[in-house]
């Protein structure tokens, strides 16, 4: 039942424009007057309350699921924060392991640099001394 249909049940008269009751519309049995008559009759009054009872649990039907539904957006909500604040920890772990491994590169570096100037003057030294034992 969509929105009109809501406010054309719940309004006076039927169509919520019109100030005479019955305007508008046919006649249905669900009606307690007819044709703008006083008339009233019990048949049409069970019917419209039996109509107001559907209506009534229709709407409670809506109430329920839109209330799941709700409660599937928040428990979603929950894990997607979750989600992201672990995902916040695991990077900053990251950082700081390639933080870690930046340093540890460097100083390997350095560490080559000195022990590849040491092989040079090794190597510089050992030639040094073969061209002097051979010159002699």
């Amino acid at each position: 039942m969509d929105v009109r249909a809501l406010k054309t049940l719940y309004t006076p008269g039927g169509s919520g424009s019109s100030s005479v009751p019955g305007a508008g519309r046919p006649a249905s049995p669900a009606s307690p007057t007819t044709e703008g008559v006083g008339v009233f009759s019990v048949e049409a009054f069970a019917l419209r309350v039996q109509a107001l009872v559907s209506d009534d649990r229709a709407l409670m039907e809506r109430l329920i699921r839109f209330a799941q539904a709700h409660d599937l957006l928040k428990k979603n909500a929950e894990r997607a924060q979750k989600l992201a604040q672990e995902s916040n920890a695991a990077l900053e772990t990251y950082q700081r392991q390639v933080r870690t491994l930046e340093e540890n590169l460097a100083q390997a570096d350095g560490w080559y640099v000195t022990l590849s100037f040491f092989l040079f003057l090794f190597s510089f030294f050992f030639w040094l001394r073969c061209f002097m034992v051979l010159g002699r």
